[in-house]
């Protein structure tokens, strides 16, 4: 099995396959030395659109991919037409990331989850606010 595993930094997950006896090729920001001793490793540096091209060079069984690269659905997508993937597809990186429907999903199993707000409470506190991406 040859697994490509693409992100921002492809190095935790590439060791971890690695470990576990896969063959990898690696691409990311970085291409460390350390990562690049064990695998192929390449830096990519046209962030994230130089990934489609890069795995479809790649002779590789499968592909998934680590930090980042969950912001950019329709790029899983158009790689997942190039080479199998392991991994969450586009439509499901979509609907976990929608803080709607994951307070109704924890409301719904009991889980203790924050207060979801859509704009600020209106009082001075220390309020966390988020960008929905």
């Amino acid at each position: 099995m040859r697994l490509a595993i693409v992100g921002a930094s492809a190095r935790a997950a590439a060791q971890s396959a690695l470990a576990a006896g896969i063959d990898v090729v690696a691409a990311d920001l970085f291409a460390d030395r350390d990562l690049a001793d064990r695998c192929d490793a390449t830096r990519i540096t046209d962030w994230p659109t130089e990934f489609e091209s890069w795995l479809a060079r790649q002779q590789v069984d499968a592909w998934c991919y680590t930090g980042g690269i969950e912001n950019y659905p329709q790029l899983v997508t158009r790689m997942a037409d190039l080479r199998p993937l392991f991994g969450c597809c586009a439509d499901t990186l979509t609907s976990c990331r929608s803080p709607t429907k994951l307070h109704h999903l924890a409301e719904e199993h009991r889980f203790a989850y924050p207060t979801l707000r859509f704009e600020p409470p209106g009082v001075e506190g220390g309020w966390l606010l988020k960008p929905i991406a």
